[in-house]
């Protein structure tokens, strides 16, 4: 065979292979999105048991083929856009006493299928784990083990043990994907697409009637309204600066994400989210406004203001009424609810009066609690004096702090502790000490590190407002211990290290 007939063989075999992955990865993008449309239909509907979590596998695996994303975006995708937390966790599948979200699933496939590439690449180059850009996991998981040789010798409860694992081993999903190269477009792509669908699910979900099984009764009867706070929540906040920096080139269709944003901001009726998503919004639209004519050095920031303003009048309305539009919604559909669900026996009960919802935003709404060592700031101080116990290594995986309340029904597996507070740096340091804190700080603060090094990058102009807004939320909120947070966390954490390229 001649020299001309071996390489014509090679590149037809070569077309033929390219053409079954282009089919393949075809199919999974289709066969993905009934999957995902499916398993938004079930979330609001009766998501629950084995089924629900087989259909999660199935639709993050098929999206995984997608060449647009890819495993760890794929996974991203999923979890973010399917609601959970509250009213959404009732009915899950269990192994031995050990509750499943669909989250995990999606994690483990995700995980999954990029894990033996980035072992592979750990093993060929060791110092890839000890890079500039990875750094910063390699640390946090190192403390993590230390923290779980903790809690086991201190005999802390298996159950606890595995969920404190859980959420902290998820931090890994960055470094998996700096190892493996994942695409940050993929990411992106992921994260808005996931947002945006969240957003539709949350809408969708108040303006339903309740019904058994379904996501707005499990709501109310767990914080005795229909409050949709999610931790997903706090990803809408990169979801809007997105949509203010492209709202420039492309007005009309991501004013509409913009406002949809807002609503399910305002849905969620937490102060700090609100006020933040505001912060956020007019950051990313003063950082645009200021960039938008980079590169053209003929026309200052005076002359970009006056030629954007209309369209910087439209951005503000938006955030107006999705503000305002989705309080005025919220506060509509739970006096139909009260008038309407309660006498058909599935609505609120008599020793269970409705919750007026402006009392959120007002402050009214428990502002005695504080005396009665109710509230963040009481718990906060419960927390210190629980790691001042051991202030170095911390009480271990698996340790619980007292809280002073119950949600509605539902008093979780220990009635009166949780796994952390509303804080993520003490809930580390409940866990792993002063070392605890240090990494998740280090951790966290990472990005702006690269922010200083690498200023004029495109990505800061939506990716710093709403990362400054995460961690002024991570002061107030523990987003560490949720099962899907640390996933999403990590993956933006990784976002703007990706050109290190530890592999390459």
């Amino acid at each position: 065979m001649s020299a001309l007939q071996q390489r014509l063989r090679v590149g037809i075999g070569r077309a033929q292979s390219g053409d079954r992955r282009r089919s393949w990865q075809a199919f999974g993008a289709k066969a993905g999105s009934v999957g995902l449309l499916l398993c938004l239909v079930a979330t609001l509907t009766t998501f629950s048991g084995w089924l629900g979590l087989v259909l999660v596998g199935l639709t993050t695996l098929l999206l995984a083929f997608d060449r647009r994303l890819g495993p760890i975006p794929a996974a991203m995708l999923v979890m973010l856009a399917i609601p959970v937390g509250r009213g959404a966790e009732v009915g899950l599948a269990t192994i031995t006493d050990i509750p499943i979200r669909p989250h995990d699933v999606a994690a483990l496939v995700g995980v999954g299928l990029v894990l033996p590439g980035a072992v592979a690449a750990a093993v060929r180059r060791p110092a890839s784990l000890i890079t500039p850009a990875t750094v910063p996991f390699t640390v946090f998981l190192l403390v993590g083990l230390g923290a779980l040789v903790v809690g086991v010798l201190d005999g802390n409860e298996l159950r606890d043990i595995v969920r404190d694992t859980r959420w902290w081993s998820l931090y890994a999903v960055g470094l998996l994907a700096l190892l493996t190269r994942t695409p940050p477009a993929a990411l992106t792509r992921a994260l808005i697409w996931g947002m945006t669908l969240y957003a539709v699910v949350i809408m969708i979900g108040m303006l339903l009637p309740g019904f058994p099984g379904g996501l707005k009764l499990g709501a109310y009867f767990y914080d005795e309204r229909m409050r949709l706070h999610y931790g997903q929540a706090i990803f809408l906040l990169p979801l809007a600066a997105y949509a203010v920096t492209r709202a420039f080139r492309r007005p009309i269709p991501w004013v509409a994400v913009l406002g949809l944003a807002a609503a399910a901001v305002s849905i969620t009726l937490t102060r700090a989210l609100i006020v933040t998503f505001v912060g956020v919004v007019l950051l990313a639209l003063v950082w645009s406004v200021v960039r938008a004519r980079r590169g053209d050095h003929d026309n200052g920031i005076g002359s970009a203001i006056r030629r954007l303003g209309p369209r910087i009048a439209v951005l503000a309305l938006a955030v107006v009424i999705g503000l305002a539009g989705g309080v005025g919604v919220y506060s509509a559909g739970i006096r139909i609810w009260n008038g309407m669900e309660s006498g058909a026996g599935i609505g609120p009960s008599s020793d269970r009066p409705a919750v007026d919802a402006s009392s959120r935003l007002t402050g009214r709404e428990g502002t005695d609690l504080a005396s009665q060592g109710v509230g963040r700031l009481p718990s906060y101080a419960r927390a210190f004096v629980q790691t001042s116990h051991s202030p170095l290594l911390g009480n271990g995986m698996g340790q619980l702090t007292f809280v002073n309340w119950v949600r509605g029904e539902f008093a979780g597996h220990t009635r009166n502790a949780q796994p952390g507070v509303d804080n993520a740096y003490l809930t580390a340091g409940i866990k792993a000490g002063a070392a605890g804190i240090a990494a998740i700080t280090l951790l966290l603060l990472w990005p702006l590190r690269r922010f200083l090094a690498v200023p004029r990058r495109r990505m800061w102009a939506w990716y710093m407002p709403a990362w400054l807004g995460i961690l002024g939320l991570s002061l107030i909120e523990s987003f560490a211990v949720s099962g899907y947070a640390p996933f999403t966390l990590s993956a933006l954490i990784a976002l703007p290290l990706l050109r290190f390229r530890p592999t390459s």
